[in-house]
């Protein structure tokens, strides 16, 4: 900097107001107008007046920081004037060490020894006093934006890491809507295809009636057909008339009596083929009766315009719910069509074996029909539970007999975690039996319990989930109890009659949870014939219990937490039958449609959630979901082992 250029400055810019010398410890007021430390502690001293001074050059008044303020405190409450002390440094040269070595544009012969952090720019000494005026303009020499630029520096570098976690939430959000637009196009084609499917099937069902009522028209309408026959038979009269009329001028007595006799006969045939065609003498006509809704049907698809709706874009605040296979989305609303109708999308399990015990096995008088109430698969072998004849059946998972152990009124079987164990139920002797399948089948250990246990499913290797009856007279009086306060007569309440509990018992059979069917499902009317309406449990991942549950009017699945309460339910389309949970993935066999329902442990379906078993047609009472392959059993002598297709997306959660 030129000592002309750098005198002019001082004299200028750098001039205290009041004393008229070079700036010391510049201090700035609220005016934006600058003095020295000590004139302006001078100032203070001599004219403040109720706390409050006037700026020398603006007359603005100036409040003290506090009341009773000393003049020092108050003078050193105003700011340093930074701009005024960084010229400072550079008119006396104490800021020639740190230059930019940029060469200003607008003053050629001056090097930018500033940085304007308002503008992002570099300045020179002239470029400071004469552009950056502004109050956004924050101009430092370059060695104290040195430290300065560090600290925004780190700035910067947070703001571009957060823009990084909103890219990441952008693209979660990202996958999440297009999944829910992925799921919306499969959800609206399949209504489109359920429709279609719906509508195939009335068509089909509808001309085959039609065509049976056809073949009705054609049994009735006789009378053209009668008139032929006519014809031809008159036509055969006139032909043997003139017969006769020949044989009646023979003179031959022989030949007369011949002709005679096989005329009595041909008369006799004739008379017949007259007879037959006979017809009432009241005209005959066809009306037609057709079903009023079908009529109804006709003239409104008569009236229908060409446009049959409308595909819409909507923005969803929410995730889309999810439908079953026979569900369909139209209005907006959940639609359910007949349960043998499916979605063009519907997935299929491939049937690996149906293994048939009766088939090709000589049995004796003493042994019945067999009926597998549960199964279950460990490793390459399975496990089968007949009821009839109170066996516990192995096999291979090529439907090779193994081995098997006699267990008087066995009824349910379920794989003990951790273990190669299993543990059975049976009801009838009220006990629960551990069987070991290390090598053989062998009884390890035997719980005595006090009711009747039925379905069991293992939680943990010493907690299990079962469902049993309790028939007591206790409990029948609290149940005629129950139907007095609903309001309803009851006089008399069945000896049959039970309650149903879910229990939770530990390896000695005590009960350390115990749940009603009251709490699960509150069936609504009691009474002949009552309802099981506890049917199946299964385990979740979690320790929840799911049970199966049907009352007189609706079938639906219950969730139990450990702690007793109901987490969610839900009611499906079809009848829940058998049930499983592996992998947080909850398995639903439907007796109605033959399907095969996934959902989540927390109750909510997955996308394609419907599935098919190849050829399977059976009610599904039992299910068993192994690592590859799907058990299901329905109290007959048969097991039908399915392949699980898990590139199937309704296994992804």
């Amino acid at each position: 900097m030129s000592r002309r250029l750098a005198a002019n400055i001082k004299n200028d810019h750098l001039a205290c107001p009041i004393c008229q010398e070079t700036f010391t410890d510049p201090r700035r007021l609220p005016c934006d107008h600058t003095f020295c430390f000590s004139c302006l502690k001078q100032l203070i001293k001599a004219s403040r007046k109720n706390n409050t001074i006037r700026c020398p050059i603006d007359r603005k008044e100036t409040h003290a920081p506090f009341a009773n303020a000393s003049d020092y405190h108050w003078a050193e409450s105003f700011p340093k004037d930074e701009l005024a002390l960084s010229l400072l440094q550079t008119v006396q040269g104490e800021g020639a060490e740190t230059t930019s070595g940029i060469v200003c544009r607008e003053h050629g012969g001056e090097t930018c020894g500033y940085f304007c952090f308002g503008c992002y720019e570099f300045a020179c000494s002239e470029c400071v006093l004469e552009s950056h005026k502004q109050d956004d303009c924050d101009c430092r020499t370059l060695k104290k934006s040195k430290e300065l630029s560090k600290e925004l520096f780190k700035d910067r570098k947070t703001e571009l890491d957060e823009l990084l976690k909103t890219i990441d939430r952008m693209e979660i959000h990202g996958k999440v809507h297009e999944r829910s637009l992925r799921t919306s196009e499969v959800r609206v084609s399949d209504s489109l295809h359920l429709i279609a499917a719906q509508i195939e099937k009335f068509r089909d069902s509808t001309i085959s009636k039609l065509i049976n009522m056809l073949t009705q028209i054609e049994n009735v309408s006789v009378t053209k057909n009668k008139i032929d026959q006519a014809k031809m038979v008159k036509e055969k009269i006139k032909i043997y008339r003139k017969q006769v009329d020949y044989v009646h001028q023979k003179t031959d007595v022989r030949e007369i009596l011949t002709s005679l006799q096989v005329l009595r006969k041909r008369i006799h045939e004739f008379t017949e083929d007259v007879c037959s065609l006979e017809t009432s003498a009241d005209s005959v006509e066809l009306h037609l009766q057709i079903h009023p809704e079908l009529v109804n049907i006709c003239q409104r698809l008569g009236k229908y315009s060409s446009e049959i709706g409308k595909l819409q874009v909507t923005t969803v605040q929410e995730g889309l719910q999810l439908y079953e296979e026979s569900q369909a989305d139209i209005n907006g609303k959940k639609i359910s069509f007949d349960v043998d109708i499916s979605g063009h999308d519907a997935s299929t399990f491939e049937c690996l074996l149906e293994l048939n015990v009766s088939e090709g096995n000589a049995r004796d008088d003493r042994t019945k029909q067999s009926s597998f109430s549960d199964v279950v698969l460990i490793s390459h072998s399975l496990f089968g539970v007949d009821q009839n004849n109170m066996k516990i059946l192995r096999f291979t998972d090529r439907g090779e007999p193994i081995s098997s152990i006699k267990l008087n009124s066995a009824y349910s079987i379920s794989v003990i975690p951790g273990t190669d164990d299993v543990v059975v139920t049976q009801p009838g002797c009220q006990r629960v039996t551990v069987l070991s399948t290390h090598k053989g089948l062998d009884v390890k250990e035997t719980i005595p319990v006090h009711q009747a246990y039925y379905k069991i499913s293992a939680i943990t290797e010493t907690k299990f989930a079962v469902v049993c009856e309790n028939s007591s007279s206790d409990n029948r009086e609290k149940q005629k109890e129950t139907i007095k306060t609903k309001g309803k007569m009851a006089t008399s309440v069945p000896e049959s009659m039970s309650s149903w509990f879910v229990h939770v018992i530990d390896r000695q059979g005590h009960v350390v949870l115990k749940v009603s069917d009251d709490t699960v499902c509150k069936p609504s009317v009691y009474g002949p014939p009552y309802i099981k309406p506890l049917k199946q449990l299964a385990v979740t991942s979690s320790g929840d219990i799911v049970v199966s549950v049907e009352t007189r009017d609706h079938s639906f699945l219950s969730c139990l937490s450990q702690g007793g309460k109901v987490n969610w339910t839900y009611e499906p389309v079809g009848k829940p039958e058998g049930i499983f949970c592996r992998d947080g993935i909850l398995f639903v066999f439907l007796g109605d449609s033959r399907t095969l329902l996934t959902m989540t442990e927390d109750g909510h379906l997955l996308p394609r959630c419907s599935i098919k078993l190849q050829h399977y047609q059976q009610s599904g009472h039992a299910i068993f979901v192994g690592q590859d392959i799907v058990a299901v059993t329905d109290l007959s002598d048969s097991i039908n082992l399915f392949k699980i297709d898990k590139s199937n997306i309704s296994l992804r959660r």
